[in-house]
C-alpha cells in the first residue's frame, strides 16, 4: 500500500494525535490499565488500511474526545467541519463523562446508533466500524486470557452484547467486500458465534459469492443463479 499520508510530514494528523493524546491522558482502556490511546492507534490503524481519506482518518483518531473527555465542540473546530461531523455521528448522546445513568440508558443509546447505520455515509461506517473493530478484537483476545469474567466489565453481559455486535454486523453492508469488514465479521464470529454456526456463515458467504459469479457470467437475473446454483448442487449430490 502507498504510504500516502506521509505521517513524518503530515501536521494535521500529528495535531490529532497530539490532541487526543492529551484529551486521553488519564483514561483505560474498560477494566485494565492499558493507555486509552492504544485504542485510537488500533482505529487509525484501520482507517489508513483502508486508505480513508486524511478528515477520515482525523475523526478517528478523536472519535471519542465528545464522550469521554471534557473537550467540546469548540475545541475541535480546529479540525474542519468534516472531521466534527463525523465524530458527532459517532458520539452517543447521554454518555458522556458526566453522565450518571448509562446503564439504565444502554439499549435506547445502542439503538440508536444502529438505527442510523443503514442511511449512513461510507465515512461515518468506516470511522463508527474501526472503532467497532478495535473493541471487539480486544474481547476476543481478553477472552483468550480472562475467560467468560471478562463481560463483568460492561454495563451489559455476553447475550446483550452479542445483540449489539451482529446488529451492527447487518446494518453495515456498505463496506462488504473491505479488509475492514472482513475483519469485523470474523471477529464478531469468533466471539460470539458458536463453531456449527461459523461454518454456516463461511458456507453461506460462498454460496453468495459463487451465485453472484453466476449472475455475471450468464447474464441472469438473480432468481435465475439462484436456481441454476441449486441446480448444479443437486446435480453434485446425486
Amino acid at each position: 500500500m502507498e504510504n500516502k499520508y506521509n505521517l513524518a510530514e503530515n501536521i494535521n494528523i500529528k495535531k490529532a494525535l497530539d490532541f487526543a493524546f492529551e484529551a486521553h491522558k488519564e483514561g483505560k482502556r474498560k477494566g485494565t490499565d492499558v493507555p486509552y490511546i492504544v485504542h485510537l492507534h488500533d482505529v487509525m490503524k484501520f482507517l489508513m488500511y483502508e486508505e480513508a481519506p486524511e478528515h477520515v482518518v482525523i475523526a478517528g483518531i478523536l472519535h471519542d474526545v465528545l464522550e469521554d473527555t471534557d473537550k467540546t465542540k469548540e475545541d475541535l473546530a480546529q479540525f474542519g467541519d468534516e472531521v466534527l461531523k463525523l465524530i458527532e455521528f459517532c458520539s452517543e448522546k447521554g454518555n458522556t463523562i458526566d453522565a450518571t445513568n448509562q446503564t439504565e440508558t444502554w439499549r435506547e443509546r445502542k439503538e440508536h446508533s444502529i438505527n442510523q447505520l443503514p442511511n449512513a455515509t461510507r465515512e461515518q461506517v468506516l470511522v463508527f466500524v474501526a472503532d467497532k473493530l478495535s473493541n471487539v478484537t480486544t474481547i476476543r483476545d481478553d477472552l483468550t486470557f480472562i475467560g467468560e469474567d471478562l463481560w463483568k466489565r460492561f454495563n451489559r453481559g455476553k447475550d446483550q452484547q452479542k445483540w449489539y455486535y451482529e446488529s451492527i454486523l447487518a446494518n453495515v453492508s456498505i463496506l462488504n467486500g473491505t479488509r475492514m469488514y472482513t475483519l469485523f465479521k470474523k471477529a464478531v464470529q469468533d466471539v460470539f458465534m458458536k463453531q456449527y454456526d461459523k461454518i454456516k456463515a463461511d458456507v453461506d458467504d460462498e454460496l453468495y459469492l459463487l451465485m453472484k459469479r453466476i449472475e455475471l457470467k450468464y447474464s441472469l437475473s438473480w432468481e435465475e443463479a439462484r436456481n441454476k446454483t441449486n441446480q448444479a448442487v443437486r446435480e453434485l449430490l446425486s
